[in-house]
């Protein structure tokens, strides 16, 4: 089953789970992408590989983002802000988006290397 098959199955449990709810757009992504990786079993392997690729692509470059902001708060206040700064908020926010990208950039990963083991072992079978 292809993710455009699966993707009925994955609306409506979305829409399940969104129903009175509202929320910002990134947070529906994020969800989206749950959502799909729930219903992984229903779709192309390869597929999924391609969906997770781009996604970690994405978020390697939020985390490179972020760490250039995160660098140049820590070079113009000498290591980071006191909490007592105003750029302290900034720092501190910044510091949580360089976590949460390598995080997801790390699940991502380990989606990535399940699913090419399952192509190499679906290869393997066919001969």
């Amino acid at each position: 089953m292809t993710f455009q098959n699966a993707k009925l199955f994955i609306i409506t449990i979305s829409q399940r789970i969104r129903k009175g709810r509202r929320s910002c757009q990134l947070a529906r992504e994020r969800n989206e992408l749950l959502l799909k990786t729930y219903a992984i079993w229903l779709a192309d392997p390869q597929a999924a590989l391609e969906l997770f690729e781009t996604r970690e692509q994405f978020h390697a470059g939020r985390l490179a983002l972020f760490e250039q902001i995160q660098a140049s708060i820590e070079q113009e206040s000498e290591g980071g802000p006191r909490p007592d700064k105003p750029l302290f908020g900034d720092y501190a926010t910044v510091r949580r988006g360089v976590a949460y990208e390598r995080e997801y950039m790390t699940w991502c990963r380990w989606v990535i290397q399940q699913l090419e083991q399952t192509l190499t072992n679906q290869c393997q079978d066919c001969q």
